[in-house]
């Protein structure tokens, strides 16, 4: 069973909460309260390259809509933000999981439609 580790990054002086999962790549998964105003394209690159994941990290960027609903945004590592991402939808929902934030099944929205993960 995958599981996702709990880290407090330094971004520019300001403290970012992350879960990390590795999909057999590194991911990074952040809980965010406003999805469409996150500075995704800001915050994804400054996190992919942090000097904690020095193979750099696809950076996720979670709403959890309700136990078992969330939008997600994905920063990929050296491409940008993508329309749809199945592992990072995984590692998402790993991290929402184990984090405690939902539970499975779920539905996880992504600009390019709809993934199921259980």
């Amino acid at each position: 069973t995958e599981q996702a580790l709990s880290y407090s990054l330094d971004v520019d002086g300001k403290t970012v909460e992350i879960a990390a999962v590795s999909m057999g790549n590194p991911h990074a998964v952040l809980r965010v309260t406003d999805i469409n105003n996150t500075p995704v394209h800001e915050l994804g690159p400054k996190i992919e390259h942090h000097p904690r994941f020095p193979a750099r990290a696809n950076v996720g960027f979670l709403q959890v809509i309700d136990r078992n609903r969330a939008q997600l945004r994905v920063w990929e590592r050296g491409v940008g933000e993508t329309q749809a991402c199945g592992t990072g939808a995984c590692a998402a929902a790993v991290a929402a999981i184990s984090q405690g934030w939902m539970d499975s099944p779920l539905l996880i929205d992504l600009p390019g439609g709809r993934l199921s993960i259980e």
